[in-house]
């Protein structure tokens, strides 16, 4: 992935012949390159955006977003709300945690908050939500986020898939005399 990003970025390697390659007749990633897709979007500026829009899960769970910018995080994250429109169930064949904790960034803090600070209850929103909390609770959440967590916990609105990880999340960030209360 790091050789052919450098023919892409200094060496003019057409954008396109890579990404057919890639992508199959669906514009989806061929499942045997997921990682090299994955790889690619760290290692080349030039298609970093390109293949985060075309597939923002196979970047996270085949790749790492750890060293990405919070700007680049946030797309990533706007892919995936994307893709909760478009398919709710997005998420639910790959219950692969661990890699989506490198999305949690203080500097997303806002941002986070906004995205579970809604007032819809939709399969859509509730399968971002899902994976928002599973950013935190992967991830670590900013002391920022107590009561909107808390709001999600007490709310039987939510899925029970979304309220138990954001009580754990919760009670990791709480301070330790309250949480004995």
């Amino acid at each position: 992935a790091r050789w052919i990003a450098g023919k892409i970025d200094t060496q003019g390697l057409p954008v396109g012949r890579v990404l057919n390659l890639l992508r199959g007749s669906s514009m989806r990633t061929v499942s045997g390159l997921r990682g090299l897709y994955a790889w690619l979007a760290l290692h080349s500026l030039k298609v970093r955006d390109t293949l985060i829009e075309a597939d923002p899960l196979t970047v996270v769970l085949y790749g790492d977003v750890q060293p990405m910018s919070a700007d680049t995080k946030q797309r990533i994250l706007e892919g995936l709300r994307e893709e909760a429109r478009h398919h709710p169930a997005f998420r639910w064949q790959t219950r692969q945690n661990h890699p989506f904790g490198a999305l949690a960034d203080p500097a997303l803090t806002d941002y986070f908050k906004a995205s579970l600070d809604i007032e819809a209850r939709d399969e859509a929103s509730q399968s971002f939500v899902e994976c928002i909390i599973t950013v935190l609770c992967e991830g670590g959440a900013d002391r920022a986020l107590l009561d909107t967590l808390k709001n999600i916990v007490s709310d039987d609105t939510w899925w029970p898939a979304i309220r138990l990880p954001a009580l754990k999340v919760w009670l990791r960030q709480v301070p330790s005399e309250i949480g004995r209360a």
